[in-house]
């Protein structure tokens, strides 16, 4: 793991609203792992954490492991999409990716100023 940032406490997006709040946080890590076999580790380490593949999706679930960006990657494949599909839309996913200073920092930056309004409160660290 290269960097880690805090742990945010966040309120549910999209299909999850009604669930109770989420805990989010970003990682930076280096590997030699392919996009689609770095997508796999993430889904075994979601499996070993007890997620359930065939849940709906959104439904409540202990853990979700995305692939937010890969530097230099773009990818899209039926599985896959780097960067992700959603990355501008979750202050929730903004506020702790910039902690780590990705790639492409300026149009993050002007993404997390348009969704302001969504609840993201610092929780604490790993």
């Amino acid at each position: 793991m290269v960097g880690a940032s805090t742990v945010y406490e966040t309120e549910p997006q999209a299909g999850a609203v009604g669930q109770d709040d989420f805990l989010n946080a970003c990682l930076a890590v280096e590997t030699e792992l392919e996009p689609e076999a770095l997508l796999v580790a993430c889904k075994d380490v979601e499996l070993e954490l007890g997620r359930d593949p065939e849940a709906p999706p959104h439904a409540a679930r202990p853990i979700d492991v995305d692939l937010l960006l890969i530097d230099g990657v773009i990818r899209r494949s039926e599985r896959l999409t780097v960067p992700h599909a959603a990355l501008l839309e979750r202050r929730f996913v903004l506020e702790p990716l910039l902690e780590l200073d990705p790639p492409g920092r300026e149009r993050l930056e002007q993404a997390l100023r348009q969704v302001a309004d969504q609840r993201v409160t610092p929780f604490g660290s790993l």
